[in-house]
């Protein structure tokens, strides 16, 4: 339980974050809530680097977290072993 909390459900949320910051909350929500003015250096390049770079960089770790979890499984021999993983 540990593993799938570190793996999975901890980048899932940072990404979930992520996307709310960068896609979902207009951009003077965002703004007033950190204090930045909207048109100022400093917060474009944060709403730059959230939107272009971490969601990517959060996304893909998930997606190899992911894949760590299915190899630790069939490692395991659990009960999905058999529709997952390699026959061997």
């Amino acid at each position: 339980m540990q593993f799938a909390v570190s793996v999975v459900l901890l980048p899932l949320s940072l990404l979930f974050v992520l996307v709310l910051m960068g896609y979902v909350l207009p951009r003077e929500h965002l703004a007033a809530g950190i204090g930045l003015a909207v048109g100022g250096v400093y917060f474009q390049a944060l709403y730059r680097w959230i939107r272009y770079v971490l969601v990517p960089l959060i996304f893909l770790i998930l997606v190899y977290s992911l894949l760590g979890l299915l190899q630790y499984m069939c490692f395991l021999g659990g009960p999905y072993s058999g529709s997952i993983c390699p026959v061997s």
